[in-house]
């Protein structure tokens, strides 16, 4: 499914795989698909119930996702067929390296597609409720899964129902070559080819479902005969895309598939209503897509590339994990949050395992040393079975076959029919010469062409690549000024940040210094209160000493007065006793006179 390798100027028939020009839309496309591929997938799981209760019409056009399948269909014939006919019309020649073509499908999908199977298998036997990723099914068997791996679904049961392509795309991989030579060699045979096979699925018991799907892989060998001769037709493809779907949307209500083609399980079958409409529609997408210009682009960004390289990855492992989240709600009440969750879920594990395992190995160079080992084996066994390794295939619109006239013999004698005879076989040989010279000067000059047109190619790669630097420069100039620009504003802010920073560091100074000037002033103020406070107290002690000496003094003299009175009060009171005494021993003298007096009366 790649389409890249490297350029060759060898004068030989150049190798399918020497093509240099990729097409990043088709891994959009790819990634297209397999979206649609994880949302009928979802919808495939979800209770009835659930999907009941939507819009009938809404229901109808979320079904239509398992259509993704044909998307997937002519995708894959396109990408093989590609890289062949992209030097088979350029060149009109062309090798195509059977040996080294069986090893890169090998390589492309048998280790992956291995590991899925293993991993699944072990999930679902060894580890406890593991069958939740997807309950196996009743009968299955060790030989389900050694068929599995063989890529035989005759009586399969399969664990994974994604798993039933891979056996059908391994079989389109064998006819793929013989197809290819059909399409070169006989193109009406081609398209009746594909005409015929739905005729066989719903007309005939010979159907199966490679003829159901097959259509789509010729489809895309179509297609990418179109996109290299840049058809006409590439501009209404997207309109014939609506009208190819209109049809078959109305047609699949009438064209069912056989009985014995359905899927089981309980699943919502993703071929029930298959026709050849659907994989016109398919076919025109794939023509038309690469020509929406801006819209286009989309489908070739780095998003999409990521999700149509991890396509097969997500293929793979969908469905287990789609079951797993919608198990974890109510089987009856799963509702729309668990379908968003599911899908998302799908995407997410298939883009992990497919950059560990897949995008790892591609990146690295074990791959095409894998692929060269692969086909040296491969070519000894073709060559033990005595098939040629490589095909030279060669453009029949561009070498005329030789023509060859008869001559008009006339009634004439035995000797000048046998003259005739040689003369005609030398004429014919001479012509013979003639054209075989006349090829060879075409092939020389294919050829010629051929190395001009790769010159002019690598003169147009090196003006692309000239272009491309220059843009690289214009925009690295561009990146150089905004970044200039960016460092000299956020100087300026830094400045400016520097500024503010020194302004609030002086403002912070000022206060500073003035609370100190009011520190020192206030510790001024308050020693010249304390001054003052000491000098009060001072001159009140003094004043209390004079007072408390004054005081002493007025005591003192008080003192001093009070005993000059007591003394003069003792004198005084001496006096008066005296006086007293006296006053009382003359009264008593008096008395006791006047009683003697009394005595003596008679």
């Amino acid at each position: 499914m790649d389409q890249t390798t490297s350029l060759s100027h060898a004068p030989e028939p150049i190798a399918s795989e020497s093509v240099s020009e990729r097409l990043p839309y088709i891994d959009g496309t790819r990634a297209l698909a397999i979206l649609g591929v994880v949302v009928y997938t979802v919808i495939a799981y979800l209770p009835p119930a659930t999907v009941g209760a939507l819009n009938v019409h809404l229901m109808q056009l979320l079904l239509t996702s398992a259509h993704a399948v044909d998307v997937f269909c002519v995708l894959s014939g396109f990408a093989l067929a590609y890289p062949v006919l992209h030097i088979l019309r350029a060149d009109h020649i062309v090798r195509f390296d059977v040996d080294r073509y069986i090893a890169r499908r090998i390589v492309r999908i048998v280790p992956w597609f291995f590991l899925a199977v293993g991993a699944l298998a072990i999930i679902a036997l060894a580890i406890p409720g593991g069958g939740r990723l997807h309950a196996l099914p009743v009968g299955w068997g060790p030989g389900d899964l050694l068929r599995q791996l063989l890529f035989l679904d005759a009586n399969a049961t399969y664990f994974n129902g994604s798993f039933w392509a891979l056996a059908v795309i391994a079989r389109w991989y064998i006819i793929f070559p013989f197809a290819l030579l059909l399409w070169i060699r006989a193109p009406r045979a081609f398209w009746l080819t594909i005409v015929a096979l739905p005729l066989l699925t719903y007309l005939t018991r010979a159907h199966n479902v490679d003829s159901i799907l097959l259509p789509g892989f010729l489809l895309g060998i179509v297609a990418a005969d179109v996109r290299v001769r840049q058809h006409r037709s590439e501009r209404f493809a997207l309109g014939l895309m609506l009208v190819a779907a209109v049809l078959a949307y109305l047609a699949q209500g009438w064209l069912q598939l056989p009985d014995d083609l359905r899927f089981g399980r309980g699943r919502v079958d993703p071929l029930l209503h298959e026709n050849l409409g659907w994989q016109a529609a398919a076919f025109f997408l794939v023509v038309g897509i690469g020509n929406l210009g801006a819209f286009g682009r989309l489908f070739a960004s780095e998003l999409m590339g990521w999700l149509g390289a991890a396509a097969f990855a997500i293929y793979l492992y969908a469905e287990p994990v789609v079951a797993l989240v919608i198990g974890v709600g109510s089987p009856m009440q799963t509702g729309w949050a668990f379908a968003f969750a599911a899908s998302m879920a799908a995407i997410a594990v298939g883009v992990i395992i497919w950059r560990l395992t897949e995008g790892f190995f591609r990146r690295s160079r074990v791959e095409q040393h894998v692929i060269d080992s692969a086909a040296g084996a491969i070519r000894s066994g073709l060559e033990f079975l005595g098939i040629a390794p490589s095909l030279i295939l060669t453009d029949p619109s561009a070498v005329p076959a030789p023509t060859r006239g008869l001559a008009d013999f006339i009634e004439a004698s035995a000797a000048e029919r046998a003259a005739a005879e040689q003369a005609a076989a030398a004429t014919a040989a001479a012509q013979a010469a003639q054209d075989l010279a006349e090829r060879q000067q075409a092939l020389a000059e294919t050829q010629a062409a051929a190395v001009e047109r790769r010159n002019a190619e690598a003169l147009v790669e090196a003006e692309r690549r000239r272009s491309e630097a220059e843009a690289r420069e214009t925009a690295q100039r561009k990146r150089q000024t905004t970044s200039d620009a960016q460092e000299l504003a956020r100087l300026e802010v830094q400045r400016r940040e520097a500024a503010v920073r020194q302004a609030a560091a002086d403002r912070a100074a000022r206060e500073r210094k003035e609370a100190s000037i009011r520190a020192a002033a206030e510790r001024a103020d308050r020693e010249r209160q304390a001054a003052e406070v000491r000098e009060a107290t001072e001159r009140a002690k003094r004043e209390r000493h004079a007072a408390e000496a004054r005081v002493k003094a007025e005591h003192a003299i008080r003192t001093s007065a009070d005993h000059d009175r007591q003394d003069a009060n003792h004198e005084l009171s001496a006096e008066r006793i005296a006086a007293l005494r006296a006053e009382i021993q003359r009264k008593a003298a008096q008395r006791s006179a006047g009683s003697d007096s009394v005595d003596s009366d008679p």
